[in-house]
């Protein structure tokens, strides 16, 4: 992943103060339900809010077992007078992806669990004001209050509350803009994951110089290419 330079970067002149962000797949496991749930409650405090939802339409699996396709979900869970202002793009280039996260006013996370997320990290990147779940990886790359905000995870209420609180503080949402950039070039950009491979390389390989250092040192060759027998020597 590469650090967005500061032209590239979300400005709060600049963007779309209504537009509310996701990318990720319309399925369970990335929480597109919370992600409907949250806006729908939202957008009863925000009357002219607007949600851009890209990724691919995976289907949402319910409690019951059901799959919902996206459509069909939004028809059956988001109340009529809020589902125009829901835009589905489906799946995006990585360049259509930049600018979308540069146009809107903030990003939403809302997976139930995520082993490292990319997803995250990228809007950090681009110094986007960022709410996600506490799930997880997720709290090893956001800080709440300090580089983004943090609901409960699956908690359509709290990131509802947590997403209103941008849209009532421009200044808290552009402190926490400012904090992510600052944040990601800190810790990910990638000559500081290089030297962080490097180091961790290096402790995995410590061992083995240090066994051979305090038993019977380096391995020597006998006359005939095979390691000589310590024991038989003497």
């Amino acid at each position: 992943m590469s650090v967005q330079p500061d032209a590239h970067r979300w400005r709060f002149d600049d963007c779309d103060k209504k537009t509310v962000l996701f990318v990720g797949r319309f399925d369970r496991l990335k929480g597109g339900d919370v992600v409907l749930g949250a806006f729908a409650r939202l957008a009863r405090e925000v009357p002219d809010a607007r949600l851009v939802f890209v990724g691919p339409d995976d289907g949402f699996r319910d409690d019951a077992g059901k799959v919902w396709g996206f459509d069909d979900y939004v028809r059956a869970h988001v109340p009529g007078d809020v589902a125009p202002r829901i835009q589905m793009l489906g799946q995006q280039p990585p360049s259509a992806i930049a600018d979308l996260r540069r146009r809107a006013f903030v990003t939403l996370l809302a997976s139930r669990f995520e082993t490292f997320s990319m997803t995250a990290v990228e809007a950090l990147s681009f110094g986007c004001p960022l709410v996600a779940p506490a799930a997880a990886a997720i709290v090893e790359i956001v800080a709440h209050e300090r580089n983004g905000l943090l609901f409960k995870a699956a908690d359509a209420a709290d990131a509802a509350h947590q997403l209103l609180r941008l849209f009532r503080d421009p200044e808290l949402a552009q402190r926490l803009a400012a904090e992510g950039a600052a944040d990601a070039t800190r810790r990910f950009a990638p000559e500081v994951v290089a030297r962080q491979m490097v180091a961790f390389y290096d402790t995995v390989r410590a061992p083995d110089r240090l066994r051979w250092s305090t038993t019977v040192g380096p391995p020597t060759r006998g006359g005939d290419g095979e390691r000589a027998n310590p024991a038989a020597t003497g």
